[in-house]
């Protein structure tokens, strides 16, 4: 079955990864794509900032508890299925 993840090779994440307190971003990516990245070539001023720290975990704790990741699958998948009917009927 189809899902949003099948081309996916990057992905950035910022603002809300802060919950609107404080600026913090990641960086999602597959093994192949962080292995290109070498030490020095990817950080922020903000980088290994405490409280950011703390806002971010406290983040992706919310995002594992609640199931984002799979709830927003589901909802792919649907919106997909979605589509597909609606170009058929086109």
């Amino acid at each position: 079955m189809h899902n949003c993840f099948n081309y996916l090779f990057t992905q950035i994440l910022g603002k809300t990864l802060g919950g609107g307190v404080i600026p913090v971003s990641a960086v999602l990516a597959d093994k192949d794509v962080m292995l290109c990245i070498q030490p020095g070539q990817h950080g922020s001023t903000f980088g290994g900032n405490p409280q950011a720290s703390a806002v971010a975990i406290a983040s992706l704790e919310v995002i594992k508890n609640e199931r984002l990741v799979e709830r927003y699958q589901m909802h792919c998948q649907i919106l997909y299925c979605q589509y597909i009917l609606i170009i058929m009927h086109t």
